[in-house]
């Protein structure tokens, strides 16, 4: 009930105050993470920096993202990214803040609630986006507002089977190659809007920096599944992933569209992984 009525205060300030909306948020995030101390663990099991860039090389953004793991008996955790730049289909830079919360079974992870909010780099809100899923009627619904040209976009889509995000995919990966699978499909939501199923498959094992020197990592391939509609390929191509070989099987690098189908082709690469000290489980 607190969360849920936080929720409302926030969506309510989102309507009503423009002015300072960074603040107000970050300030109402901070209410809400004094308020949560009891389920989640102060210091995140993981915290992983990367930067993305374009196919010639220029710096589009930057990122972290840390993984915050329950410790109450929800057993929910929660991925939280900060980023800075060039994002998507915004043509001037921006900032962000996204916050997915999941919960962890024997072989996979599951999405529950997630958002992400831009800003400008006054600190102005202008764009926000939400999803929720609903794991009883396998159905997700995705907002979309754009706060400059006052619109939004709402979808819902149905799905059969595990169901990821950017956010996630690469610590599901992890899950499934702990669990000695090489092979699997998911469903993908974007930003696009969009629903994709994907076939997630290794296709052999390279060398590849990681944490400044070369290591063995598995090289993994994103096959949108298109049935008749696969000369749709060549605007929802292929995209390929890198994980560590061994241990925790931590993402390395990817190569592939950002966000969306209208989205550029980029380069998003690992700078850094700080684990918490000792085995850690998804």
């Amino acid at each position: 009930n607190s969360l849920l009525l936080l929720r409302q205060k926030i969506k309510f300030f989102y309507g009503e105050k423009r002015n300072n909306m960074k603040k107000i948020t970050l300030f109402l995030l901070l209410i809400l993470s004094f308020g949560q101390q009891s389920l989640f663990a102060q210091e995140p099991l993981v915290k992983v920096t990367y930067e993305c860039f374009d196919l010639k090389g220029n710096k589009r953004w930057n990122a972290t993202v840390q993984l915050e793991k329950s410790t109450g008996k929800n057993k929910i955790s929660r991925l939280v990214e900060r980023g800075a730049g060039r994002y998507g289909d915004f043509e001037y830079e921006i900032d962000w803040t996204a916050i997915l919360e999941f919960r962890s079974t024997e072989d996979s992870l599951v999405p529950l609630l997630g958002y992400r909010n831009f800003y400008d780099k006054q600190g102005e809100l202008i764009a926000r986006e939400e999803q929720r899923y609903d794991h009883k009627e396998n159905k997700v619904f995705f907002s979309k507002k754009d706060l400059i040209k006052n619109t939004k976009i709402e979808k819902e889509f149905r799905f059969k089977g595990d169901i990821v995000d950017r956010m996630l995919i690469e610590f599901y990966i992890q899950k499934f190659l702990k669990n000695g699978e090489t092979r699997r499909r998911v469903n993908m939501l974007t930003t696009a809007p969009q629903l994709y199923n994907l076939t997630i498959r290794t296709v052999g094992e390279t060398n590849v920096e990681y944490n400044g020197k070369e290591v063995k990592a598995l090289k993994l391939c994103l096959d949108p599944n298109l049935g008749i509609l696969n000369f749709i390929k060549i605007i929802l191509p292929k995209a390929y992933t890198w994980h560590a070989a061994e241990k925790n099987f931590e993402w390395i690098k990817y190569i592939g569209l950002e966000s969306s189908s209208s989205s550029p082709k980029v380069e998003i690469k690992m700078v850094e992984t700080i684990i918490q000290e000792g085995e850690w489980q998804l």
